[in-house]
């Protein structure tokens, strides 16, 4: 039982920094891509940056928001599983024995 829980906390741990650099990637992603755009336009300005930043957020804010709901949901089940396996042992579905 120990043991499982260690895995279980683990897993939710692994799950929280995927998520993590999932949304690190994501931004790093769009920085290079509106990098690229200010060069193949050879506009190279601040706010024409800023502004093609500002259009990739708009376009991938909602994939990455379901993505990291994705992550929530994963760690959420996992924690569920785990209260219900403590709950289990806690409590043991079979009745007590009595003796007379």
């Amino acid at each position: 039982m120990r043991r499982e829980k260690e895995y279980e906390d683990a897993l939710v741990e692994i799950v929280s920094h995927i998520k993590g650099l999932h949304s690190i990637l994501s931004s790093v992603m769009l920085d290079t891509a509106a990098l690229r755009q200010s060069l193949l336009v050879n506009n190279k300005s601040r706010a024409a940056y800023a502004d093609r930043v500002r259009a990739g957020t708009k376009i991938g804010q909602p994939l990455l928001e379901s993505a990291l709901r994705s992550y929530d949901q994963i760690i959420r089940k996992v924690r569920e599983a785990q209260r219900s396996s403590m709950e289990e042992t806690v409590f043991p579905d079979a009745e007590p024995e009595i003796f007379h």
